[in-house]
């Protein structure tokens, strides 16, 4: 019997990005459309509905829907919200998991974490996300768990979009990263703005970079010193600029962790985000089948 494709739906912070995938991970078919912020409850639901039927098209009847979903902070809509009323309108089980640990558990079954029983996974774009495997499966806590992007490097820093203060996602995420900007003296940019300055060779993006690895490694030190995992996987946008941050944070964790170092990689995957999103809903159709 012919196994049936998944489709994976990965929300992000300025597109959304789904496709079709095979039940060993294969990108069949892939589809993305930019959103824009804010987005209202009602606009996010039109957008995820009309996003599915356009994949749904492309198979007979695909066999479960993955929803990788960013953290409550990040959105209008919950994810128990969107998983009833796409259950509702197609018919089909749905399987949401934190859009970090979708990513997190496609590098660890298939990408760069995949010879590894403990990975944990950061992504840097609109926020900073995680995600962390053990032996295979999501580790999710209590609840969603872990939420690296959310602990504190500063209890007197900037206000970040959760309410606390000093968060890492306040210093390396799409509003820290344009205040950082600002401080050296450079026009307020994103990411990829900042990472095509780098590679210009401006001197300020250079030392921008330097001192965003720092900061990325203060985090993952705290991440390191927690959960010692056997491998650390970063992806997501801001990633790209990886050859003008890496030195700085690998000296960073070098100079502040007790424990003894661990690899990090960078994701090799195209689309991790979906793959992971698909994989994580073939995991769970299983055991609901069982």
């Amino acid at each position: 019997m012919k196994q049936k494709a998944y489709i994976g739906i990965d929300m992000g912070g300025t597109a959304i990005k789904g496709g079709l995938v095979s039940p060993n991970g294969k990108l069949i078919r892939c589809h993305w459309i930019p959103v824009s912020a804010p987005r209202s409850k009602k606009k996010t639901v039109q957008e995820v509905i009309a996003f599915i039927n356009v994949l749904a098209r492309s198979t007979p009847k695909p066999g479960a829907i993955g929803l990788g979903w960013p953290a409550t902070v990040n959105i209008a809509l919950s994810g128990k919200e969107i998983v009833t009323i796409i259950k509702r309108k197609f018919g089909l089980p749905v399987f949401l998991e934190n859009d970090a640990s979708c990513f997190t558990l496609s590098e660890a079954l298939i990408g760069s974490g995949k010879d590894f029983p403990v990975v944990l996974g950061i992504t840097l774009g609109t926020g900073v996300g995680s995600g962390l495997v053990i032996n295979k499966q999501i580790y999710q806590g209590r609840k969603s768990a872990p939420e690296f992007g959310h602990t504190t490097i500063d209890h007197q820093g900037p206000r970040c979009s959760c309410g606390n203060r000093g968060c890492l996602e306040a210093y390396l995420g799409k509003t820290g990263m344009a205040k950082m900007a600002r401080r050296f003296h450079l026009k307020p940019a994103d990411g990829l703005t900042l990472y095509q300055a780098a590679r210009k060779g401006n001197r300020r993006a250079l030392k921008l970079w330097n001192e965003f690895g720092k900061l990325l490694g203060i985090g993952l030190v705290n991440a390191l010193n927690c959960f010692e995992p056997n491998v650390i996987v970063i992806g997501g946008g801001v990633s790209k600029a990886w050859p003008f941050f890496s030195a700085s944070m690998r000296k960073e964790m070098d100079r502040r962790s007790f424990h003894n170092s661990c690899p990090i990689k960078l994701s090799r995957l195209e689309n991790s985000g979906i793959i992971g999103a698909t994989l994580m809903a073939r995991q769970n159709f299983d055991k609901f089948r069982e």
